[in-house]
């Protein structure tokens, strides 16, 4: 097929000729299905339910990991900020926890972080059976099964358990507090 090759330098000839004509490139395209929620218009929301906070402390929100971090794009005056609309109840849910259950902000950054990947994974059940765990060992403690050494070995070990049963705990109401708010 001789005609192929010619037909192909003809086409790579005319993209480079098109190209040098244009005067600026293509736009980027968004995502499809993404939701662009303003700062402003993030705000207005929170404050329709009495959750009340400035520019300022959303900004630090995103800095700490306590919501998704907005997708920044330049364009007439300087740099916009776009959120997806599940920083809506991102929010939300960071100054309900931080305000009325008085966490830190490395606890609620954690249970959000945490609440993520349990969903993504599905592991929600293997919470409830770790914590079982726990309890049951909390039992033997106490009934005193073990004593000398290899009880302060199971105290350590029950330390570690009872952290993490207790991190589950606070993903798996961070997560119900967020599926409170993305139904709003």
């Amino acid at each position: 097929m001789p005609f192929l090759g010619s037909a192909e330098a003809l086409f790579w000839d005319n993209v480079h000729w098109n190209t040098s004509l244009a005067k600026r490139r293509a736009k980027k395209r968004r995502r499809v299905g993404y939701s662009v929620v303003s700062p402003e218009m993030l705000l207005q929301k929170l404050e329709m339910l009495e959750l009340k906070i400035d520019r300022r402390t959303l900004t630090n929100y995103v800095k700490w990991g306590l919501m998704t971090p907005p997708e920044q794009r330049v364009g007439g005056k300087g740099v916009h900020a776009d959120f997806s609309e599940q920083s809506f109840a991102e929010a939300a849910t960071a100054v309900e926890f931080m305000r009325r259950y008085r966490w830190t902000k490395k606890t609620v950054a954690m249970s959000r972080r945490l609440a993520f990947v349990m969903d993504e994974y599905g592991r929600w059940d293997e919470g409830a059976a770790f914590a079982k765990m726990v309890a049951a060992r909390q039992m033997a403690e106490e009934i005193g099964e073990s004593d000398g050494p290899e009880r302060e070995n199971l105290l350590t070990a029950m330390q570690e358990d009872i952290l993490f049963a207790v991190a589950i705990e606070y993903a798996r109401l961070w997560w119900r507090m967020f599926q409170t708010y993305s139904t709003k």
